[in-house]
């Protein structure tokens, strides 16, 4: 599923189309689904992947935690949540997902892409090393799915690290910038429209 950079991409641009309570804790919302390894508390994932009808239940989040406007951190998790459901319908079930059982060293070329792809988008969305530096992890955000404060200052750390980081390579070998560009601002919008339901 896309990158930390992509979520915190895909978080910023729409809070630039809405406004957000807490815009700190709206994006640390955004990447803390992926800041445990137990993928499975944190993703709502449903269906079988072999069957091709896995899918994230973001409406369970939703109606779990009786999601409103103005609950700025669980609204970034669940951003998070759609973005990754769009990936999974739109890239990995769609064709990445065959494309590694045909090809073993496609997962590297995919985990490769990401780094490259780090550097790649602060290009397209330069005001984004900024606001990755502005975050901080504060003491008012809630545990969520078992992911808490050490959790989330540790993907934090991850994410900043992925703004200084400079591949040597710049060749990106599974997808392409444009493909990822319009992944991101079609999530944008298909995140804004579940937001405006709220």
């Amino acid at each position: 599923m896309g990158s930390r950079m992509m979520h915190v991409i895909i978080a910023n641009e729409v809070s630039k189309r809405i406004e957000i309570a807490d815009l700190n804790k709206f994006l640390l919302g955004s990447i803390a689904v992926d800041a445990t390894s137990d993928k499975k508390k944190t993703h709502y994932f449903k269906g079988l992947a072999i069957e091709y009808t896995r899918h994230i239940d973001h409406e369970e989040f939703k109606q779990e935690h009786k999601l409103t406007f103005d609950m700025s951190y669980e609204l970034g998790y669940y951003t998070h949540l759609i973005a990754d459901d769009y990936w999974m319908q739109g890239f990995y079930l769609a064709w990445i997902k065959k494309a590694m059982e045909l090809n073993p060293y496609l997962l590297d070329e995919y985990h490769d892409d990401f780094v490259i792809l780090n550097k790649l988008l602060q290009n397209e969305y330069p005001d984004i090393p900024g606001v990755i530096n502005y975050l901080m992890v504060t003491d008012n955000i809630e545990v969520i799915n078992e992911v808490d404060l050490e959790d989330i200052s540790n993907i934090l750390k991850e994410l900043k690290d992925d703004v200084s980081n400079n591949p040597l390579i710049t060749n990106l070998n599974v997808f392409t910038l444009d493909q990822m560009v319009a992944y991101i601002e079609s999530s944008v919008d298909k995140i804004l429209y579940h937001i405006y339901k709220l």
